[in-house]
């Protein structure tokens, strides 16, 4: 009965669950790690911020709005506000969406650096704690583990690190509302009516297909050196192509 149980599950089922396992095994470098250095860029960004504004609240001089001189005693948004065209208020939605696009690429550039290590760890570590015996006693075939492990490097680990940067550019937004409340200015319009998440959103979600054709010759090749280096993979991973490229730089055959 344990058998024919065991036969009944789809293969698109054990395929979830093998992704799970390897979420499971990874969770500290696919969500932990880029949850973490968001926070933190969060955290200096609102120490950085809020002491320019203790400054900003002494500061006086003239300042140039829409063409005409407009002078400040104090950082006052709600005077800046009425002075400000169209133009200016164009201007300052692409600045508060720059921002916030900035904001949320520090998750994704450690999400970079995790993949890389993990397609130099997904096979390797298998072999070296002897844990790939185990999993070939179990109904799952050697292409269905191996893509498994391509699936989570391609698709999983970059959705999580979009995911993570969402919530990193609502801290942020959230972060630049209450900096221009501090200010007397009027944070929705001023913040959260020029601010477009959701277009920031779908633009992360659209580069997704280019990340995964682009980085899927350098995931593989990083799998490969994991699944047949006996040591040191890295060495394995790094040196032939620097190793190449110096060599076609110097014989000339390849010019930039």
């Amino acid at each position: 009965l344990r058998m024919n149980a065991v036969t009944t599950i789809s293969p698109l089922r054990r395929f979830g669950w093998l992704l799970r396992r390897e979420f499971w095994e990874h969770r500290t470098g696919l969500l932990i790690a880029p949850a973490v250095v968001g926070l933190i860029s969060l955290l200096l960004t609102a120490v950085t911020m809020f002491a320019a504004i203790g400054l900003g609240r002494n500061a006086s001089g003239n300042i140039e709005v829409d063409g005409q001189q407009v002078s400040i005693n104090g950082l006052d948004l709600a005077r800046l506000m009425e002075s400000m065209g169209p133009d200016d208020q164009q201007k300052l939605g692409e600045v508060v969406n720059f921002s916030l696009l900035l904001g949320s690429y520090w998750p994704l550039l450690v999400m970079a650096l995790v993949v890389f290590f993990y397609c130099l760890g997904a096979l390797y570590d298998d072999r070296r704690d002897r844990s790939i015996l185990f999993w070939k006693s179990l109904p799952v075939s050697d292409l269905a583990t191996v893509l498994s492990k391509l699936a989570t490097a391609l698709v999983v680990a970059p959705l999580l690190a979009i995911a993570v940067s969402a919530v990193t550019m609502v801290g942020y937004l959230l972060l630049m509302m209450a900096a221009v409340s501090w200010l007397g200015g009027d944070a929705i319009a001023l913040i959260w009516q020029p601010a477009s998440i959701t277009t920031l959103l779908a633009t992360h979600l659209a580069w997704l297909p280019a990340y995964m054709f682009w980085s899927l010759p350098c995931v593989g090749w990083l799998m490969l050196c994991s699944a047949h280096a006996r040591r040191v993979p890295f060495l394995w991973a790094v040196v032939p192509p620097l190793l190449g490229g110096i060599l076609l730089s110097a014989t000339g055959l390849v010019t930039v």
